[in-house]
């Protein structure tokens, strides 16, 4: 049986509405160890013939039958597949890859063929050891001879040990000298497989070939033997379903990359200008409400909580303005005074408004009887809170001890106003040291009436700092530790809940809603206490149903938030636009990748490259490019941040601890409003990154379809 015949073979050119036949009807076969020259003048049909029958062009009738088998239903996958491990090309012009090596050119058949890179180098060193150039493995092909380059195809086309080797004008571009050595190369090459010789040269044809083939408008002229070959072999057309790996189609790309390696920087920084602005605004957004809450934070107590009520009718509107009426009281007695939890939960939570006579006292005797009203007391955590003042002390003043509550720190204006009260000059200083004797007068959150409750109890206090800056505060203060401070206090907590929940409390306890704000101490427990008291339904049927309870503080954080997130978004639209438009441009750039790189293309096709391999070739340069804008992008929006913020700091004089720009690198977004970011728990330089890649994977999809439909005989032919 023969190795391959082909049966009525005919190829026709369309050439507009008319039609050029290349073969008109070719019947051959061919056998094992046969050296095949095929003669005739330019445009016979010689290499036309070749391309068939490697499955590089697709006849346009007849049939193909290669060791009993068929290609009549082959597709173009099956094609591939069959020259990548039955067909070894040797071509004119060598068709390697200028951007490998020698030995990687040798090996790139069996890297298409997914084998592994040890046994692929291994394999590929033996073969050049053949064709005698072991001493050029890491040569590149623009650094070898022609005699060199067309060995080193030679040894590309042997590699896969293919049953058929076809040569196309292999010594056409080489001297005298040198198509001898490769004309003996060939022949030891055929001792054990079916090589087809395309030449010119008649004596080459009878000087080595075991059979001379004659052509002339596609059609054979002659059929001469000159020594009958015969074919003892029984083996079977290989069909392995392989495909070039990803790492190793990646590798090739960096190599090539090298050729171009000024494009591929001046697409990476174009490309990165959009990821480096969404990283920015991200940076404006977080450095913007991070320095919005320290603000807020800082000048409202951490202990008080403004809270405003809003009731609403049946008809679903809001009412801003609520008759003065005792809905503090209506709450409490509505609970009762079997309902203990609740009574005990609402110690947690309600607050205390405190009147506070002071009296100016030296060594404690009073030297002056100074009376002075005054309802502004500030419980502090700790100190940090008035380190931001520190610099604003008077000289000789300290911080109070946070275990003493004898001591205090108090502003200028209330030594101003106590000041008012006498009719000597004082220093500053002069009160440093002093004592003020406080009579607290409490009463339920700013309620008014008739006859208010009251608790009173004498408390001396020493003045050990006092903050100098009229500027920064608009009412007199004394601050005060919370935790010293409650514990005094806490043994009158009892008392004061037993009045509030007892049947006494009436109308004349009344709060004013429209103008007050309930105070409240404990912050972490208010929203417990509400949820516990709406589920137990105790004021299911009362008349304060549609109560509601409003978080000033929060929602002025949320109006804050939300005008940030809405400046973001308008500038993420200007960066989207942006990235759409470098989208664009990295396609064309791909695209003028894939027609520089179409021998290349054009090579691995020819070498049995599927199209799917071409795709993810093209792709993964793609995703390459779009991986290092992401870094530069990241790497650029990091050094603006650091620039902007040693200029913040030592030019406009902000604070060191605030960062104009913050950009997250570990943590995910925190203040990103409703931005879709807000909802991806991973960190921004992870999200940009699957963002650059993906807009460059796009990018890359028109120009790695193109690159798949490249017609491999006319991108051969034009190199």
């Amino acid at each position: 049986m023969a190795l391959m015949s082909v049966k009525n073979l005919i190829k026709i050119y369309k050439s507009g509405y008319e039609g050029i036949r290349a073969l008109g009807g070719i019947n051959l076969d061919f056998n094992r160890n046969e050296f095949v020259a095929i003669l005739g003048p330019s445009g016979c049909g010689k290499s036309t013939l070749l391309n068939v029958i490697s499955g590089l062009e697709v006849p346009s009738s007849g049939e193909i039958i290669i060791q009993g088998q068929s290609t009549k239903n082959f597709n173009k996958q099956s094609w591939d597949i069959y020259r990548r491990h039955n067909i070894g090309f040797i071509f004119q012009h060598f068709n390697l890859v200028n951007s490998l090596t020698a030995l990687e050119n040798v090996a790139l058949p069996l890297a298409i063929s997914g084998v592994s890179l040890k046994e692929r180098t291994d394999k590929a060193r033996e073969m050049l050891k053949k064709v005698g150039l072991s001493s050029k493995c890491d040569n590149t092909p623009l650094e070898l001879s022609g005699g060199e380059k067309q060995r080193v195809a030679i040894a590309r086309a042997l590699i896969n040990d293919p049953d058929i080797i076809l040569a196309d004008e292999p010594t056409g571009s080489l001297d005298s000298k040198t198509a001898l050595e490769i004309m003996d190369l060939l022949k030891e090459v055929s001792k054990d497989k079916l090589l087809i010789l395309v030449t010119h040269n008649h004596e080459f044809a009878y000087d080595y070939a075991t059979r001379v083939i004659k052509m002339e408008d596609g059609l054979i002229t002659l059929d001469e033997v000159i020594k009958k070959a015969e074919d003892t072999s029984n083996s079977k057309l290989k069909f392995s379903r392989t495909s070039l790996k990803y790492k190793d189609g990646i590798r090739m790309i960096l190599k090539s990359i090298k050729n171009h390696f000024g494009r591929l920087i001046a697409t990476v920084v174009a490309c990165s200008i959009g990821i480096s602005g969404i990283a920015l605004i991200i940076g404006l957004g977080e450095g913007a409400n991070r320095f919005a809450d320290e603000q807020i934070n800082k000048y409202l107590d951490a202990n008080i909580l403004p809270i405003n009520y809003m009731r609403k009718t049946v008809g679903g509107s809001y009412i801003s303005e609520i008759p003065s009426e005792t809905i503090l009281n209506e709450l409490i007695n509505e609970i009762g005074n079997d309902k203990l939890d609740y009574r005990n939960d609402i110690s947690d939570i309600l607050g205390k408004s405190q009147v506070m006579d002071l009296y100016f006292i030296n060594d404690d005797e009073p030297d002056y009887n100074v009376y002075y009203s005054h309802s502004n007391v500030s419980l502090i955590s700790d100190s940090s809170y008035l380190k931001q003042y520190e610099k604003y002390f008077i000289k000789g003043s300290r911080f109070a001890s946070n275990n003493n509550i004898n001591e205090v720190v108090v502003n200028t204006q209330l030594i101003n106003d106590i000041k008012k009260q006498t009719s000597l000059e004082y220093d500053y200083q002069d009160f440093l040291g002093k004592k003020i004797q406080m009579n607290f007068i409490f009463r339920v959150n700013d309620v008014y009436g008739n006859n208010p409750w009251t608790i009173n109890f004498n408390e001396s206090l020493t003045i050990v700092g006092i903050i100098n800056e009229l500027d920064l505060f608009s009412t007199p203060s004394i601050y005060m530790y919370y935790d010293t401070f409650y514990n005094k206090i806490n043994t009158l907590d009892s008392n004061l809940l037993n009045k509030l929940t007892s049947n006494s409390c009436s109308s004349e306890y009344s709060i004013c809603l429209n103008s007050k704000e309930l105070v409240i101490l404990d912050t972490e427990n208010i929203l417990s206490v509400i949820s516990k008291i709406k589920n137990s339904k105790l004021l299911d049927n009362t008349k304060n149903s549609y109560l509601y309870v409003v978080d000033l503080t929060v929602e002025f954080k949320s109006i804050i938030s939300t005008a940030i997130s809405v400046a973001q978004f308008i500038l993420s639209m200007f960066i989207i636009t942006a990235m759409i438009v470098s989208m664009f441009m990295l396609a064309i750039l791909l695209y003028t990748s894939v027609v520089e790189k179409r021998l290349e293309l054009g090579i691995l096709r020819a070498l049995g490259s599927t199209n799917k391999d071409i795709k993810r070739y093209v792709l993964s340069e793609a995703f390459i490019v779009g991986f290092l804008s992401a870094i530069t992008g990241l790497v650029l929006a990091l050094i603006i941040e650091v620039v902007v913020y040693f200029l913040s700091a030592n030019i406009l004089g902000l604070d060191y601890n605030f960062m104009i720009i913050n950009i997250p690198i570990i943590r995910g977004i925190t203040y990103s409003g409703n931005l879709l970011l807000k909802y991806l728990p991973f960190s921004v330089p992870l999200i940009l990154i699957i963002i650059s890649s993906l807009v460059a994977f796009l990018s890359g999809i028109f120009p790695a379809r193109k690159a798949a439909k490249l017609p491999i005989v006319d991108v051969l032919r034009e190199e």
